[in-house]
């Protein structure tokens, strides 16, 4: 968790747990402030595509609402509905690519768990092995 705080602060503020619940969870772990301040401002750039795909839709659905505006030409109307299709598509495409990269990481932290945890329990049935051995040679000895 040391080596890749800001990582993992950003993508769990990046899903839909609450506040309270992930900031208990990562005050009990070894995240340091400044990973935890870094990783907080991965949730500015989640609160903007929002904020910014909302107002798209405002704006298309009420497109009346500023009087200096007038009536839109319908080349207007299609660009505006273009660069909302982009939008959404951005957004899915930045979904998606986090998605893979926090997958990524855990599959990686889990390979390194198992690997560790092999090495552990051969050297565990290593020293079982020599325990039993010696434990015959002392039975042989008598």
């Amino acid at each position: 968790m040391q080596t890749e705080g800001k990582t993992v602060v950003a993508l769990l503020r990046l899903t839909f747990a609450p506040f309270g619940i992930s900031n208990y969870i990562l005050g009990v772990t070894s995240i340091s402030l400044t990973d935890y301040m870094f990783g907080t401002c991965s949730y500015a750039l989640n609160c903007a595509l929002q904020v910014f795909i909302g107002c798209s839709f405002y704006s298309i659905q009420n497109p009346g609402m500023r009087p200096e505006e007038g009536a839109k030409s319908a080349e207007q109307k299609k660009l505006q509905n273009s660069i909302l299709i982009i939008e959404i598509i951005f957004s899915l495409l930045v979904t998606t690519v986090m998605g893979l990269y926090a997958k990524r990481l855990v599959q990686r932290k889990m390979d390194e768990l198992n690997s560790s945890t092999e090495e552990v329990s051969s050297q565990l049935e290593a020293a079982i092995h020599l325990k039993n051995k010696s434990d015959s040679f002392a039975v042989k000895g008598k």
